[in-house]
């Protein structure tokens, strides 16, 4: 079974570094040693030399990074629905427009499948549809009416949508790890603060 750990902190306010550190940290305790961290003009961040995944989200105050064997994405989201619902005619078709969803929870499904296809927002966001409401169970992505080997779910937490998708042919098994953040001037560095398995 294709298992996904989800590692999250809380920061006072996000920044690239604490992103990197997080990442560093996580991989670096899967692999048992450090791994550097490359990333091309257009690709999403990848961990050299190394077959694991990983995708980096955050919102104003929340970091997540997800990490599996297969391909995986993640993203979280705080925006304020109706900012969203202002802009929602650009990545939701007019059946997800209708459909009395929250714009905000489209967008964290689709961004986070974008990622998972390793082509990020240039994969048309609008050209992402599901099979099923991601929020009721996992869903079967398709792209350009086409359906891939990925799964999505989202989970509304706190005032806020979590998306998380992965390349599996059933439901993943998913934990997640929290992360205490410790800053030193511009350096992050993370302890471990509790694991939550389901």
């Amino acid at each position: 079974m294709t298992h996904v750990v989800v590692h999250l902190t809380s920061l006072p306010r996000h920044t690239r570094g604490a992103s990197r550190a997080l990442a560093h940290t996580v991989l670096a305790q899967r692999e048992g040693r450090p791994v550097r961290i490359t990333a091309d003009e257009f690709g999403p961040p990848r961990a050299q030399d190394s077959r694991t995944s990983f995708s980096i989200s955050h919102d104003r105050t929340v970091l997540v990074v997800a990490v599996s064997d297969v391909a995986c994405g993640v993203d979280v989201e705080d925006a304020a629905e109706h900012e969203l619902a202002e802009v929602a005619y650009r990545f939701c078709s007019a059946a997800e427009l209708t459909g009395g969803l929250p714009a905000r929870m489209w967008w964290t499904a689709k961004e986070s499948a974008a990622k998972a296809m390793g082509r990020g927002l240039r994969a048309g966001l609008r050209s992402i549809s599901f099979a099923h409401n991601p929020v009721l169970r996992w869903s079967t992505v398709d792209h350009r009416e086409r359906r891939t080997d990925l799964l999505t779910r989202v989970v509304e937490l706190n005032g806020r949508h979590f998306g998380l998708t992965v390349r599996a042919p059933r439901p993943p098994s998913v934990s997640a790890q929290v992360w205490k953040p410790l800053q030193d001037g511009e350096s992050w560095r993370f302890v471990p603060e509790g694991r939550l398995d389901g």
